[in-house]
């Protein structure tokens, strides 16, 4: 990897923290700085359903509504560049704890 490479690698890591982050802080705001206008997801936790942001909120909300508590352990981080694309698959652990 060159310079530039290994620093794209270092702040999309950084990106995927943040979301971790806000996730588990239900920061709505904080989500919002992480994803792109028209970011495309796909979460396996929820059906594999393929959404784009802010469309997901909501869906976010609601799943998050039914925890007390959510940590996400990053594992696995597969991180793709592009030219100025970059295609990440995280893997995380997540443990929530009901109401």
């Amino acid at each position: 990897m060159n310079p530039q490479e290994v620093a794209d690698h270092i702040a999309i890591t950084q990106l995927l923290h943040r979301y971790f982050l806000a996730m588990d802080s239900w920061d709505y705001d904080l989500l919002e700085s992480v994803f792109a206008p028209g970011a495309t997801m796909r979460y396996d936790a929820l059906e594999g359903a393929d959404s784009t942001y802010p469309d997901m909120v909501p869906t976010f909300r609601s799943f998050n509504s039914h925890f007390s508590f959510m940590q996400h352990m990053p594992g696995q981080l597969l991180i793709e560049l592009d030219g100025d694309t970059a295609r990440s698959i995280p893997r995380a652990e997540g443990h929530q704890r009901r109401f």
